[in-house]
């Protein structure tokens, strides 16, 4: 009975510390002065574990282009969930690929540790959305417009009949 009483409180501990976790991640953004809807906060309280990273991308994208608004995010979200660091700069990168910099120096300010992860993550992840659809490098072909090309005009030899 105790072992299961033990357990049990263990289970509640550690999914408790996971939601605190989170709710530190919104207290530390809202801190920040970061602006975010009301469903977009719900859903990094909501999140949790790696989740924590697609959320964060959710308030970095309602920024929009606010470079300054974007650093204080993601400073704001690392410093409170260092541990998924790369996973929130690259999922941050993804919706705004514009701000990558931003992001990779944020990011790495706020855990220094992990610059190097950070900036080849960020930096593989803006490079893969730079590919996505262009298929303009890959096997270039000619198009030859066969539309105008000049007939026999009648046996004169000419490809004009101006000539």
């Amino acid at each position: 009975m105790r072992k299961t009483l033990s357990a049990l409180t263990m289970a509640v501990a550690l999914a408790s510390g996971s939601a605190m976790a989170d709710e530190a991640t919104l207290n530390a953004l809202k801190a920040a002065g970061v602006q975010m809807s009301q469903a977009v906060a719900d859903q990094v309280k909501a999140a949790e574990g790696a989740a924590i990273a697609d959320a964060v991308a959710e308030v970095v994208k309602g920024l929009g282009d606010d470079a300054v608004a974007i650093e204080a995010a993601i400073k704001a979200a690392v410093t409170a969930a260092p541990d998924y660091a790369v996973a929130i700069a690259t999922e941050a990168a993804k919706v705004a690929p514009d701000q990558a910099d931003t992001i990779k120096t944020a990011a790495a300010a706020a855990a220094p540790t992990k610059t190097d992860d950070i900036n080849s993550s960020v930096d593989k992840a803006v490079a893969s959305l730079s590919n996505d659809g262009d298929n303009s490098s890959d096997g270039d072909t000619t198009v030859v417009n066969t539309t105008n090309t000049p007939s026999d005009n009648g046996g004169n030899g000419s490809a004009s009949p101006n000539t």
